[in-house]
């Protein structure tokens, strides 16, 4: 893996709050979590700390996220340089699904039938815990799903597949996936006017 860098963050905001999805710099970041496989540490970094996160990102070889391309990356550009943020090179696991299916899946959909995880809680619930200050448990949350993330991304890099549930959670199916190259890389759009929402 070498130096790369699973990312998710968590905002102060909802779409609502800021008018619609083309205001996404104006959600603000809570929290900022990352996985470092180049030393095999989690951290999760709070809004101040962002300058910390910004060189370290700029630096990588790699950026892996879920939905990271659409969403994660365009909120933190409002904080980074976006001219160099676009063109260090990202996966995104959400992007890669999306092309396979034709669809989008929900991170907790795939962690549930891929690894028999759940996610401890989800976006909503962290922004109920900006508002009551709860910071300490935004970070829990938000590096509970870096850490899902990443096992998530390892299991279809080892297996060469990963699972979903269906829309009634009735069936569990297979996507196949081709993840073990670390030279297929995918950029951030270079125009964030079109981003989606985030998956819970």
């Amino acid at each position: 893996m070498q130096n790369e860098i699973v990312i998710d963050i968590e905002t102060k905001k909802s779409f609502d709050d800021v008018g619609g999805k083309e205001n996404m710099k104006m959600l603000g970041v809570s929290c900022a979590g990352a996985y470092f496989y180049a030393t095999n540490t989690y951290y999760a970094y709070e809004e101040h700390e962002l300058p910390i996160l910004e060189k370290l990102l700029l630096s990588c070889d790699r950026i892996i996220g879920f939905n990271t391309n659409h969403f994660d990356l365009p909120v933190l550009s409002a904080y980074m340089d976006w001219e160099r943020l676009k063109r260090v090179p990202s996966f995104d696991l959400l992007q890669e699904i999306t092309k396979i299916l034709g669809h989008r899946v929900s991170l907790d959909s795939a962690v549930s039938a891929t690894l028999g995880a759940k996610k401890s809680a989800n976006g909503l619930q962290a922004l109920e815990w900006f508002k009551e200050g709860k910071i300490a448990e935004i970070k829990k949350y938000c590096l509970e799903d870096v850490r899902l993330t990443k096992e998530l991304f390892e299991y279809g890099q080892k297996n060469g597949k990963i699972f979903y549930t269906s829309y009634f959670k009735t069936d569990k199916l297979s996507i196949p996936v081709e993840w073990k190259q670390t030279s297929s890389m995918f950029r951030p759009p270079q125009s964030n006017n079109f981003m989606q929402g985030k998956l819970l």
